[in-house]
């Protein structure tokens, strides 16, 4: 018997509308869980494994399996921005707890405006700490302090009136810990904002973006010279400077505030010394099996307790133990270009820190840098070092 055609057509239609989404499903899991990972910034949840036959009745369990089907449930992105629309006005982040707007679609975290600064006595107290530090008779290392400025305090005229409120209280701390870095014959004070406002005034590529709450690593690069130069003037060199467009994405304070139709294109500046290699790395004390290449070190940033060693046959390297402790400013740009410099370096986040490793580097490295972002630096030289210098 023969079908007729719109019969046949609208079968195959049916079909179609039917099975498309058996098909497009787990490309819609994929891109749900590339938004967790790129856009909310962490790793989706995992299934969890069933163990026993009481998994099956644990309360616990199915809400591990919930949020693995969360993560990767089709069209989340859009989910979550409506979300956002519905919960506060798109262009209205000042209603953000962490996100306080600036001009010109500039946004600033909250935290950064005010933090410790608005404590006179724990920024000059911090400056004491410091000089007993340099004084600790058991200190063999040499010892540099360095603090990346904050965003508002290298672009100001970003902020809005009610973010410049915010922000007003703290600019005599500012100052203070900018004069005391600039004070002249202190080669343990790595001074950054002098060097920051030049690069701001000559690069093409801003010190921080518009919404994102790191410098970019274009201003990274000025750290590591700065670094670097501290030990070995020479030694830096421009030419080895690399920069290469990396695509787009939703800045970290866009994410934030929910603006997820904010993009910036990434610029990546990198160091390529070349004839330098990594001979060994470890993470958290475990060897790094995997071939080891110029930027495998950059596949390992995050939150670790990192260690690198490299030599070069032709190119001049800097000897000895480097203890780095650091925040996120050194995190994700400064790991691979800082190893190809360093012999033998060791990056230490602050949240692994403890009284052991600091004592231990005091007095059996070489050297150790301190660096800690503007508004946290005189809290974390107290938390730190207090307790050694009070002992």
């Amino acid at each position: 018997m023969h079908m007729p055609t719109n019969r046949t057509i609208s079968g195959l239609l049916a079909l179609v509308i039917i099975c498309a989404p058996l098909v497009i499903a787990p490309l819609r899991f994929k891109q749900s869980a590339t938004f967790v990972r790129e856009i909310e910034n962490r790793k989706p949840n995992r299934f969890p494994k069933v163990k026993s036959a009481r998994d099956l009745i644990d309360a616990a369990w199915w809400a591990s399996v919930s949020g693995a089907i969360e993560d990767r449930a089709p069209f989340r992105e859009q989910a979550v921005t409506l979300q956002h629309i519905i919960r506060k006005p798109i262009n209205d982040t000042s209603r953000s707890e962490d996100v306080a707007a600036g001009k010109d679609n500039w946004l600033f975290l909250r935290t950064s405006l005010t933090s410790d600064f608005v404590k006179p006595e724990l920024v000059e107290s911090s400056f004491d700490i410091v000089e007993q530090i340099m004084a600790y008779p058991e200190r063999s290392a040499e010892i540099y302090f360095l603090a990346p400025p904050d965003k508002a305090s290298l672009y100001p005229e970003q902020l809005s009136r009610d973010s410049f409120a915010e922000y007003e209280p703290s600019i005599p701390m500012r100052a203070a810990l900018h004069e005391w870095f600039a004070k002249p014959n202190q080669p343990e004070r790595i001074g950054l904002f002098q060097p920051m406002l030049d690069a701001k005034a000559h690069s093409e590529v801003p010190i921080y973006g518009a919404q994102s709450s790191h410098c970019t690593s274009v201003a990274s690069m000025v750290i590591a010279r700065e670094m670097i130069s501290s030990v070995d003037p020479e030694l830096w060199d421009e030419s080895f400077v690399e920069t290469r467009e990396r695509g787009t994405r939703v800045p970290e304070l866009a994410r934030v505030a929910g603006l997820l139709h904010y993009r910036e294109t990434r610029v990546e500046a990198f160091v390529l010394r070349p004839g330098v290699n990594c001979v060994a790395l470890t993470r958290n004390g475990k060897p790094v099996k995997k071939k080891i290449t110029d930027h495998t070190i950059g596949k390992f940033v995050g939150y670790n307790d990192l260690h690198s060693r490299s030599e070069s046959a032709k190119l001049e390297m800097i000897p000895g133990k480097t203890l780095v402790i650091h925040d996120s400013f050194i995190t994700w740009y400064l790991m691979p270009t800082l190893s190809q410099f360093y012999e033998d370096i060791r990056f230490v986040h602050f949240r692994l820190l403890t009284d052991e490793i600091l004592l231990e580097a005091m007095t059996s490295y070489d050297r150790i840098y301190f660096e800690s972002v503007e508004r946290l630096f005189s809290a974390r030289i107290q938390k730190h070092f207090k307790g050694i210098v009070d002992d």
